[in-house]
């Protein structure tokens, strides 16, 4: 037997024949079916944050693979989302259900928002799981409450406008538009 060095998705197909002491007999006819190299799938593009994500609600979408270089010349069973719940410790969190194949997913429940939390994707054939994608950071939040009454007092010659401030809904407040 031989060893050769093959890449991912290459046929193998085989002959043999014997040797004895009279010689080498005749090669057997080439298996008909091959085998295909396969090998773990490869690293994943990073995932994204759907543009849905809210303070109620965390949405991550992701790219499936399906090259045969990508998938290892293998079909994908499922691809692995994990969370890490933004504690010091890197502990991670399966959250796709195995052997589902799906390319989004969609928390509602378990975060607080304001907080920030980390993602990353991989995907699994029948050789293994893949590498992890490299990682997203996401804080969910959503656009601030409706302000309350604006307070407006004079100042001498000036005018003095007060308000409190909204509920955040997770998120940081960069700039006010004030209308006059």
């Amino acid at each position: 037997m031989s060893a050769y060095s093959y890449t991912r998705g290459t046929l193998v197909r085989a002959m043999v024949r014997a040797f004895n002491n009279n010689g080498w007999g005749s090669y057997s006819n080439a298996n008909t079916d091959g085998a295909i190299i396969k090998t773990t799938p490869t690293r994943m593009n990073t995932p994204v944050e759907d543009p849905s994500t809210s303070s109620s609600q965390i949405v991550i979408t992701w790219s499936p693979i399906s090259s045969i270089e990508d998938t290892g010349a293998d079909s994908v069973f499922y691809y692995s989302l994990e969370w890490n719940q933004g504690s010091s410790v890197n502990v991670w969190q399966e959250l796709t259900t195995p052997n589902v194949l799906v390319t989004s997913y969609t928390m509602t429940s378990g975060f607080t928002a304001g907080v920030t939390y980390t993602f990353r994707v991989r995907a699994k054939n029948s050789i293994g799981l893949g590498v992890y994608s490299f990682t997203i950071l996401v804080t969910p939040a959503s656009i601030p409450s409706k302000m309350a009454t604006v307070a407006t007092s004079t100042v001498s010659t000036s005018v003095k406008i007060a308000w409190d401030l909204p509920n955040l809904n997770g998120g940081t407040i960069v700039s006010y538009r004030v209308w006059i």
